[in-house]
């Protein structure tokens, strides 16, 4: 298991490293590091806002809540959880 994390962890890097090189990943997103532990997925992000993951796809599409596309998954950024919350709460 921990060798598949590894490999997971590296090819996340990979894929920044070549979205940041063709000016696709924002220069905010770029610098936060990937790893399995600072992003959360959309159902794991609907899950804390007791939310569908769908809604939360449709929060990232809208742009009102930051969010990053590998494959067919978006990824949500602890902090960008935390700014959202932040936002909603005000």
């Amino acid at each position: 298991m921990k060798t598949s994390i590894q490999f997971e962890d590296i090819i996340k890097a990979l894929v920044v490293e070549i979205l940041q090189q063709y000016g696709v990943l924002a220069q905010a997103q770029s610098l936060k590091s990937i790893t399995s532990s600072d992003y959360l997925n959309t159902k794991e992000v609907g899950k804390f806002l007791q939310q569908s993951d769908k809604y939360i796809s449709k929060l990232i599409r809208q742009g009102k809540l930051a969010g990053i596309k590998i494959g067919k998954k978006w990824l949500v950024h602890q902090d960008d959880l935390s700014n959202y919350l932040t936002k909603t709460k005000k």
